[in-house]
């Protein structure tokens, strides 16, 4: 067979198979139950045949997820859709290029707590340079709509995991979601683009939100860091949520001493709004790039919050007093606020 027969059979091929993935995709209008506003046009949906994924909690869903998620993203890419529920994962997933995980979400702080799409992860306990839940690879992804709790962390006494997202390659979005008990909750390996971090509600026990090896214009809007987030969650629902008062102390206090709610290292123009922060060690965290580019960077520049503060391209990015008083930064009243913590840079 000539060269140019073997190209063109090999490309029938190939096209008979993505055909037939298409074909087989029946996309089809999902109505949540907790925003009514909202009306998803999901690709697929996790729980129907033939991925037929666990919605209980009970079965571990991590291989039919995984199958969703690389047999969509064969096809280009599309929405991943988990209805309200509970999906057990003792493993962990890459998210491929074009593919979006979409579930059932309403803020925590609006009636939202232990509702919706819930991501029960197992995986990484005790170490936290074990593989992350998710890991993004290739090209954009989203995360949207979504909550994550670690049934087998402690209150009174947090043990590590590994980061629950770990951008590795491209831009991601990560919008409308909770993290019930993250020890990491997002943090970036390599690449760049235009992050869009936004509605972020979560506890973290180490660090919240990473922004680093943004190239130009990442967004962080409307995140809220606070212990209370694990601790108000209700206890028929997340179920070792520190909800008596010597727990939920215990908690305060472990974040008081541990969490740095944001960090952000090597980023050219980012734009925050709406940031809050309680009871942590560091509320926003400057600091020089960890060195994983080629040219390295300084640190982050082109900075703006709502309300007019900036931060102004500089070696050293200004420190601010490391007194822990709650207060506020710009002028704005949604700008950033952060209780019991400081604003410091390196």
């Amino acid at each position: 067979m000539s060269i140019n027969l073997r190209r063109a059979s090999m490309t029938a091929a190939a096209t008979t198979i993505l055909s037939t993935s298409l074909a087989a995709l029946e996309p089809r209008i999902v109505k949540p139950t907790l925003d009514q506003s909202d009306v998803v046009v999901a690709d697929v949906v996790i729980t129907d045949a033939p991925h037929a994924a666990d919605p209980t909690g009970v079965t571990d869903c991590t291989a039919s997820v995984q199958k969703a998620i690389d047999d969509l993203s064969k096809t280009g890419g599309g929405v991943l859709y988990f209805p309200a529920g509970r999906y057990r994962f003792n493993g962990t997933l890459i998210l491929q290029s074009g593919v979006t995980l979409k579930g059932d979400w309403a803020s925590p702080l609006k009636g939202g707590s232990g509702k919706g799409t819930i991501f029960m992860v197992y995986s990484g306990k005790g170490d936290e340079n074990a593989e992350p839940f998710i890991r993004t690879r290739r090209g954009p992804c989203a995360i949207k709509n979504l909550s994550f709790w670690y049934p087998e962390q402690n209150a009174e006494n947090p043990v590590p995991y590994p980061p629950t997202v770990l951008r590795e390659q491209m831009p991601g979005i990560v919008m409308r979601v909770t993290f019930y008990n993250s020890w990491v909750g997002y943090e970036v390996l390599h690449s760049g683009g235009s992050p869009l971090i936004s509605e972020v509600y979560g506890t973290f026990l180490k660090k919240g939100i990473q922004g680093d090896i943004c190239l130009e214009y990442g967004f962080f809007d409307r995140i809220h860091v606070s212990p209370g987030i694990w601790a108000d969650a209700p206890f028929n629902s997340i179920a070792n949520a520190p909800n008596d008062n010597e727990s939920r102390e215990k908690l305060v206090d472990w974040c008081r001493k541990n969490t740095v709610g944001l960090e952000f290292l090597k980023n050219d123009n980012i734009e925050l709004f709406h940031v809050t922060v309680k009871d942590a060690k560091v509320g926003i965290y400057y600091g020089k790039h960890a060195g994983r580019l080629r040219k390295g960077g300084l640190g982050t520049y082109g900075f703006r919050m709502k309300g007019g503060l900036k931060m102004p391209r500089s070696k050293k990015p200004p420190v601010a007093a490391k007194s822990a008083p709650p207060r506020q930064q710009g002028s704005d009243a949604g700008v950033a606020r952060q209780g019991r913590c400081c604003f410091r840079g390196v």
